[in-house]
Formats: structure tokens, sequence, C-alpha cells
């Protein structure tokens, strides 16, 4: 059986106060999570999230595409490279005054 708790989605992360089956939300039994039956679970997932995750356009979520939601969901966010605090920066600052030694000379 698919379980459906603790799932993170895009929107943020919302947890199932308890283990939540595909089958006890599939309350018209047709294999398919609807809009209104997966927002019992998860009342922050949005239309957008929910047609985004219906690979077939079926107006329903199949257990394929919930996995596959939840697995997108669990990916964490790729974060940027950490940058060595010894390197010197790519780009300058606009509001920062150049060091004194690059200053001209007339300016002084």
């Amino acid at each position: 059986m698919l379980s459906l708790a603790a799932v993170g989605l895009a929107a943020g992360a919302v947890y199932a106060q308890e283990q939540t089956s595909f089958a006890s939300l599939d309350t018209d039994a047709n294999g398919e999570l609807s809009f209104e039956e997966i927002t019992v679970a998860w009342p922050q997932l949005t239309q957008e999230e929910f047609s985004a995750a219906d690979l077939d356009v079926s107006g329903g979520l199949s257990g394929d595409e919930v996995a596959t939601m939840q697995g997108a969901a669990a990916t964490p966010a790729p974060e940027e490279a950490p940058t060595d605090p010894a390197a010197p920066p790519t780009t300058a600052p606009e509001d920062v005054a150049p060091p004194v030694d690059e200053v001209p000379s007339e300016s002084l």
C-alpha cells in the first residue's frame, strides 16, 4: 500500500499527523486522487502543483504520479557552491570605495 505520510511539498513542508494511505484518500475508489481528495491530507497543495504532478493530464493523480511528486518534493534544492572566504571577489561591489592604492593620484 502506498503511504503518503510525511511528504514535503514544493510550497513548503507539510506533514500528515497520521499515516494516510492512498486508498483512504481515494474516496471514489477510481484509482486516482482528485485535487479535493489529496488536499484532505495536504491542504497547502496548490492547483498549480497538482496539475504539474498530473503527468497524463487525466485530472487525477495515480499512485505513480503521487510517488513522483513525493520524490521531487523530498529532493533538496541544489545549493550554491561554498565560496572560499580568502578568495578575491569575482565582482566588485559598486558602493565600496576602491583601495587607496587604486585611487588616481589626482583625486588625492
